[in-house]
This record gives C-alpha cells, structure tokens and sequence, in this order.
C-alpha cells in the first residue's frame, strides 16, 4: 500500500467530516465511557465493562481481569508462585523465618541461600534480568504493557495511524496491553531518544513526545508540518521528513522548538522519505531518500538519496552556532536499482557496519495507474559514506517492494512488502541473503526488535507479527491484532511503525 495515497485518502475523509457536528463514535473494538473511547478487552480500569477495575495485581485479558503471564491468583492476588516467600511453590505456602523461595533440585522450595544466578529481593530469590516484580532491581516492578527483559521494563510501542493512538503492548506476550495514548492525527513514523517515544503525526503536521512512564500523558508540538513520513534522531535532535514540503524539520526535543527546516531536492514532489547517519573520522553526514511521485512515475522526480553536511546539528539553535543544522552536499543517483519500466523508489534507511542501506521498492504501475506493482526483485541500495559510491543488492524476486529495515545482530531485516521478511547477514565483507521467510501478515510493513524478540506491522491492517529471529520456524502461526479499526463509514485500521522502548 502506498502511504502518500493512503494520506490522502485520510485527509479526503477528514476534509468530509470537518463541516458537520455529530456525537462521539468509537473505533470498531472500543466502547464511550463519559467522553473517552476505551478498549475494554485491554484497558485494567475498565475491563469489559466501564469502570470495572482489575485489582489484586490483575491485568486486563480479553476483557476479563486476570494474572499476568507467569503469576497465579491465591486469594485475590496475583503472586509467582517461583519466588513468594508466602506462597513458595503453592498459594500460602509460607518460608519459616530465616528461610528464603528459590529452587531446590530444580523444583521451587524454602532454602537457606537463594542458587546461583539469582538474586534475594526480602525472601524471595528472583532474576533480575527477567523477573517481572523486580526488574533490574530489587522492587522495581513492570506495569501492564510492559515486560522485563535483560533487566529493564521494555514496551513495544505501535502507531495505530487511522485511530490516531500510539500503543503499547507487552514483548513477552503481544497480547497483553494495547493501553492506548493520543498521538495527533495520522501517526505514522516513530523513533526513540532518551526517556521518550517520538511520533511524527502525518495529517496533523505534528510531533508528540510520549513518555516512556506509560501513565504520563503525551505532549503534542503543532509544527504545522504537511504530510510528515518518518522520523529520526541524531546529536540530541528530533528529526522529520517533510514530505509535502520537500524539507527536513529540525526540532530540539527539549522545548518542541523548531531550529531549522532544510529544503531537500529540487521540489515538493521528490518525495522526502528515510533518513540515515554516518559518523567517523571527517564524516559527518545525512543520507536522505527522495522517493519520487508514485502517481506520474515522472523518473527525473527523485530516484536517489541527497547527501548533507550534519555536522551543525550539534550546536545549530545555540549562540554562536552555525545558521544552518544541515546544509545539501549533492545527491546519489539510486536509478539504476529498479529494473524497466520501473522506478527504484528509495525509502527507509539505516545505517549498520560504516555502510547506508537504503530499501528500493522497484515498481511499475499496476491495474489502477499507480506505481504500486513489483517490477523485479526488491533491492537494497549499500552506499559508502566515504565515497558516496553506491552499490545494489538483490533481496530475491521473493522480496517485492521492500519497506522497514531493523537490525538483530549481524543480521539486517527487511519487510517485504509484497510479502515475507527478507533476513541479509552482514557478518561477511558483502551482504548475503540467508532467506526470505514467510510472515502472516498480508503486507509487512515496519520492522522492530525488543531483545531477542521481532515484530513486523502489517500495512493492511491493525496487526502485528512477532517473529522469532534466532529461530524464525518457532514463530507464532498469526498475527496479533494491536491498531483496531476507526469509525464507520470510513473504518479501517493500519499498524504503520513500531519501535521498542525501555524504561530506565
């Protein structure tokens, strides 16, 4: 699915809507309790009916109060059953004084001394790398959209474009959160920068700072921005592809203030999509992809990435710093990746191993006019920030219109539009393709990680994928529904990004 269509077509309903009043209606799957929409089937303080809080420790499951994952219920609280000294091994089961619950050949017991690998919070002998009470440390406990992985409390954070949310779900188990926070009209790109999820909202023109303390409210900056495509951050600053005005906004994520918005490319129409940085000895650059016009197919229109000076970022927007925080370099001509009578379309980028991977969606038009149909196999633009020479990788008639790029370990993960996850090794002195494996989602759309966990969205739906990338043929068999639908009679639902985020 095309964004910029998409976008439109958003805005054409909202323009439709604009002149007449009309009470609340809901997001398909959400219920008005007062004069907020709720996800009863997620939302703990109103659990399949407004009002009905969860309490004891209990989350909200399906619309029903229950444990989280690994906890059970003795009396009416949730407990682990593994390290409560008063319920060691089974509810009111209490350790004598003296005593603490660990494992005793393997089986959960009182001991006198918590084993090896596992540390004492009060009585009970926990691992603070994935303990869910004591996360990191001693009393530090995860909330509900939460799960504690190498000791932190992370969050995969979904943008749920057509009912203008961001939500959070838990890693360890996707089915468990969704705890909904308003992010402008259209979020459509995030990133991550410190304590704070970014969202850059599409229709609205705006940036929302989300907190990673999930109960803080989000914060919304109106930079009157037209139709913003991804987001990025780089020296301490927000970043954001302008593409309906052919800029790269620069914004100081301490204030909301805008520093600097760059022209990119000859016009509006070159499309500004992906943003990616090198850094080292002398190189201090920003590579940005200028997709091109998706509707004319017109070729001198984008088909390459400009290259930019991003030393300025630093210091732009201080006394006695530079004007500009990026200033144009020149351009590199990505053409030559598509194969006729079809454009390359450079989109998303990432940088990994002193190298720029830029995705190059390689299509014609299809039955409607548009280019939206693949016209060969998706490729991968490899630039040298040394030289700015560019090079093209084939992901494999098996990967068409390729998106979001994310990176586990040595391995470089692609969405295949068209279809499946493109997994490149990047060990070797030249990428390798391993395989490109099924996902069950109709158009996998953005890619993140949580540890050893993956996740893809699906452009044609609120769903998301999780996918095991050490062992992907032990990943689930569905997706799991996260964005729900917005309202009639324009209802549709799109996951367009996602992104990981830890609490400290």
């Amino acid at each position: 699915m095309n964004r910029s269509l998409l976008v439109v077509a958003a805005l054409t309903a909202l323009t439709a809507l604009s002149g007449c009043q009309k009470e609340t209606t809901c997001p398909a799957g959400e219920a008005l309790c007062g004069n907020a929409c709720l996800d009863l089937a997620t939302d703990s303080a109103n659990c399949g009916a407004c009002a009905n809080a969860c309490a004891g420790g209990t989350i909200c499951k399906a619309g029903a109060c229950a444990c989280p994952t690994g906890q059970s219920l003795c009396g009416s609280t949730c407990v682990d059953l593994a390290t409560d000294p008063a319920h060691c091994g089974a509810c009111a089961n209490a350790c004598a004084s003296g005593s603490v619950c660990g494992t005793s050949g393997g089986a959960t017991a009182c001991v006198l001394d918590c084993p090896a690998g596992t540390s004492a919070c009060g009585a009970a002998c926990v691992t603070l790398a994935s303990d869910r009470l004591n996360c990191g440390a001693c009393g530090k406990g995860c909330v509900t959209g939460e799960s504690c992985l190498a000791g932190s409390c992370s969050s995969l954070q979904v943008a749920c474009f057509s009912v203008n949310e961001v939500r959070a779900v838990e890693p360890l188990e996707p089915t468990t959160g969704a705890a909904p926070r308003a992010a402008g009209v259209g979020p459509i790109a995030l990133t991550t920068l410190g304590a704070d999820i970014w969202a850059a909202a599409s229709i609205s023109g705006s940036l929302i700072r989300l907190p990673v303390e999930l109960a803080v409210a989000p914060t919304e900056y109106l930079l009157a921005g037209n139709d913003f495509e991804y987001i990025a951050t780089h020296a301490g600053r927000v970043l954001i592809s302008n593409a309906g005005a052919g800029t790269v906004v620069v914004v100081d994520p301490a204030t909301g203030a805008v520093l600097d918005e760059v022209p990119v490319g000859k016009s509006a129409a070159e499309n500004v999509k992906g943003i990616a940085f090198a850094t080292g000895p002398g190189i201090e650059l920003a590579f940005v992809s200028l997709y091109g016009d998706s509707v004319s197919g017109d070729p001198t229109i984008g088909q390459k990435v400009a290259v930019l000076n991003a030393a300025g970022l630093y210091t732009c927007g201080q006394p006695g710093g530079p004007a500009n925080c990026l200033t144009a370099l020149g351009s590199i001509d990505v053409s030559g990746g598509a194969d006729a009578p079809g454009l390359a379309f450079p989109g998303r980028s990432i940088t990994v191993g002193g190298k720029v991977y830029v995705a190059l969606a390689n299509l014609k038009k299809g039955a409607y006019g548009y280019f939206t149909d693949p016209a060969g196999p998706g490729r991968l633009a490899v630039i040298d920030p040394i030289d700015t020479s560019v090079s093209f990788f084939s992901l494999s008639a098996a990967c068409g219109n390729p998106g979001g790029l994310a990176v586990h370990g040595t391995s470089l993960w692609v969405a295949c539009g068209a279809g499946g996850l493109a997994e490149v090794d990047l060990s070797g002195a030249a990428p390798v393709l391993v395989a490109v494996h099924p996902a069950a989602v109709t158009s996998p759309g953005n890619v993140a990680f949580c540890g050893d966990h993956g996740f893809v969205t699906d452009q044609r739906s609120g769903d998301v994928y999780p996918f095991d990338p050490v062992n992907f043929a032990a990943s689930p068999a569905a997706a799991i529904p996260v964005c729900p639908s917005s309202a009639p009679p324009y209802g549709y639902a799109w996951a367009a990004d996602v992104a990981c985020a830890s609490r400290p």
